[in-house]
């Protein structure tokens, strides 16, 4: 949703995103890079729902998408822009903008020992997720080898992530539903 302009990196991490989603198998024509002065790639500004969820929108509606998948609203880094992404997706839920036959799926953020479990963590996501999607031995070579493209990004505590990290092995979803949403924004109100 930005051109990764922080730290004034925006040509070299386009340049790294084309080059991870080729090792992806996903096509140049389908990646959609915006520029907008009001979603600047910052840990401190948070992006306009409004104006996010209407280039979602516009993604979903082209694309005839059925399935969104989205960070929750702790971003799972707690990552402002991440979190901004659920929250212009849950105005589109609440606004009933989306497509009926779009169903909508949120990431779930786990505690900082569970995060770090590693293989320890799957069977606990087995009893608590509905929804669990497990990366097979080829998938996360793939992710690595599409990360390492992300060379500006590749600090050490992202190695430490990709080495020790349960969300390269199993990932569990919610599926996102109106009721949940209200509360959440009259909690975060």
């Amino acid at each position: 949703m930005s051109s990764g302009k922080n730290y004034g990196m925006d040509k070299v991490r386009k340049k790294e995103l084309y080059e991870a989603c080729k090792i992806m198998g996903i096509e140049e024509g389908c990646i959609m890079i915006y520029n907008h002065t009001l979603m600047p790639d910052s840990m401190s500004e948070k992006w306009p729902a409004e104006l996010l969820g209407q280039l979602i929108l516009h993604q979903v509606e082209m694309y005839d998408i059925d399935t969104l998948i989205t960070f929750d609203k702790h971003g799972v880094s707690r990552h402002i822009n991440h979190c901004s992404i659920y929250y212009a997706i849950a105005h589109l839920s609440i606004e009933r903008s989306l497509p009926k036959s779009c169903r909508v799926f949120v990431l779930e953020s786990v505690n900082l020992l569970r995060k770090y479990w590693l293989l320890l963590d799957i069977p606990l996501s087995f009893l608590l997720s509905r929804y669990r999607f497990i990366s097979a031995n080829q998938d996360r070579s793939r992710i690595r080898s599409a990360m390492q493209k992300h060379k500006s990004q590749l600090t050490w505590y992202r190695r430490l992530y990709f080495m020790a990290s349960r969300y390269t092995i199993i990932n569990t979803l919610q599926q996102m539903d109106i009721t949940d949403i209200e509360l959440d924004l009259e909690i975060d109100d």
